[in-house]
């Protein structure tokens, strides 16, 4: 079963071999562990997406995620104290009604970038499982970097119409570019219905929980989400900068471990 298969059989259900692993590792943690840290996750292939990384330069690290204050081509000025965490807004390129009518947003990427972006998807398609995303990103996020989080809900509870014509303008680009829940309960919920790409806890399990601990979280999610759900998790946990090597290492290790599915 290639990666490919085993990520749409855990999409739609269909009882996978394995759990399917995902990397989502941040910037900081390949700053943090070095080669270290590459050559550990190419023990461990990723299913939905590529398995090459490399330590990135901070020359070339986006603005939300380079130290200091730094402005995105939207005009958002993000502020952080370490490279490769991603930081807070700073300062908003919007403060008046009158900045938010006049307001460009950053060019739609043009035929030629389509076109590459296209062939690259294609290739990949035919061995992986394509998830791609779009410039804005979240759009209540990006609503909220550009206007500032309190005027941001206070016009959702007030909505006035300078806010509602910037929001449908705002929605409108996004379309052309193309709380806390029990698990159990939120397992119950979703079971036959949904694959579930997982995060496991960053705050607290993965750069804090012993190996014995790990492999118990691990096992649980595996369960409620991978082996009573018709095979439908990605085994996946963000690593950060503060994730020890032996907590990246024990996770995927429980991911593989206990990810052999036994169907009947």
């Amino acid at each position: 079963m290639n990666r490919r298969e085993r990520a749409l059989r855990a999409v739609e259900l269909r009882r996978p071999d394995r759990c399917p692993i995902v990397h989502s590792i941040l910037p900081a943690a390949f700053l943090t562990h070095g080669k270290a840290l590459v050559d550990l996750l190419s023990k461990y292939p990723n299913d939905f997406g590529s398995s090459e990384h490399s330590i990135p330069k901070i020359e070339d690290l986006s603005p939300d995620y380079k130290a200091g204050r730094n402005a995105d081509s939207w005009g958002t000025v993000w502020e952080s104290t370490t490279n490769g965490i991603h930081g807070q807004v700073a300062d908003y390129p919007i403060h008046t009604w009158e900045q938010a009518e006049e307001y460009q947003f950053p060019p739609l990427p043009g035929d030629e970038d389509i076109a590459k972006r296209r062939t690259s998807v294609a290739e990949a398609k035919k061995d992986l499982l394509v998830m791609n995303g779009f410039n804005p990103g979240n759009y209540f996020e990006r609503l909220q970097w550009l206007l500032g989080f309190r005027t941001v809900l206070t016009c959702l509870v007030r909505q006035p119409p300078q806010f509602v014509r910037f929001a449908d303008r705002l929605l409108e680009y996004c379309l052309q570019s193309i709380g806390r829940t029990d698990l159990d309960d939120f397992a119950e919920r979703t079971r036959g219905r949904f694959c579930i790409n997982s995060d496991v806890d960053r705050q607290g399990v993965l750069p804090h929980a012993s190996a014995r601990e790990m492999a118990s979280h691990i096992r649980y999610l595996v369960r409620i989400f991978g082996q009573d759900n018709e095979g439908g998790l990605f085994g996946r946990g963000e690593l950060n900068m503060d994730v020890p090597l032996d907590n990246v290492k024990a996770m995927f290790d429980s991911f593989v471990r206990y990810g052999k599915y036994k169907w009947r």
